[in-house]
């Protein structure tokens, strides 16, 4: 197995982590950055509301897309955005927001979960959504985020949420499982885990994927 191994001139002199937005200031010395940007994870698909034999379940959120480019110019002063997490409620799961890095990179945000038939009485699977988080401008790497997996429903007493989706820096939570909510997501770019109910129970919501993040590692 063969792998690529990167040198950048110069010396590492610092590294900069944005997990708001704002607005990055070199080092005094910097002459070029590595700019490592991930967009936000989306929340996992929630469970309706069941009834007497019914059943339902959500898909996992996917996971934010990631940009990492080089920067020699034009770099002091940019405004470094943050996108937030997507929320997770009873019915599909939001969309993680994007991040961006000035105009240079962009890594977009995670779709979320899907709510499949809502309350049924038939076997049924929540998919994850159809947004790709994708990324742009980096010259080093443009990378789509992971796809959360999908929830099933078999019958009273088997229902389970969709993993959401892990990215480099973030992991999902547990899934819900007949009823149990499921875990908190972790770290960043994740998406969130969706939630399961069997017969008669309240809505239950998708958990949240988690913000983005932004990494400048800076050279003399």
């Amino acid at each position: 197995m063969s792998r690529m191994i990167r040198a950048y001139p110069g010396r590492l002199i610092g590294v900069q982590v944005f997990t708001s937005s704002g607005t990055y200031t070199p080092t005094p010395g910097t002459r070029s950055v590595v700019v490592d940007i991930l967009g936000a994870g989306g929340a996992g698909g929630g469970a309706a509301a069941t009834g007497a034999g019914q059943i339902s379940c959500g898909g996992g959120g996917n996971a934010g897309g990631r940009s990492i480019g080089r920067l020699t110019s034009g770099f002091a002063g940019v405004t470094v955005t943050i996108g937030a997490k997507g929320t997770g409620s009873s019915g599909a799961g939001a969309t993680g927001g994007n991040s961006s890095f000035g105009s240079a990179l962009t890594a977009n945000g995670g779709g979320g979960g899907a709510i499949g038939a809502g309350a049924t009485s038939t076997p049924t699977i929540s998919l994850a959504s159809s947004t790709i988080g994708t990324a742009s401008g980096g010259n080093i790497s443009n990378s789509s985020g992971s796809v959360g997996e999908y929830g099933e429903s078999i019958a009273a007493g088997l229902t389970v949420g969709g993993r959401g989706a892990q990215s480099a820096y973030g992991s999902p939570g547990t899934i819900g499982v007949n009823g149990t909510a499921p875990g908190a997501s972790s770290g960043n770019g994740a998406g969130g885990s969706g939630a399961a109910n069997s017969a008669s129970l309240t809505a239950k919501n998708g958990a949240d994927g988690t913000d983005g993040i932004c990494i400048v590692r800076e050279y003399a």
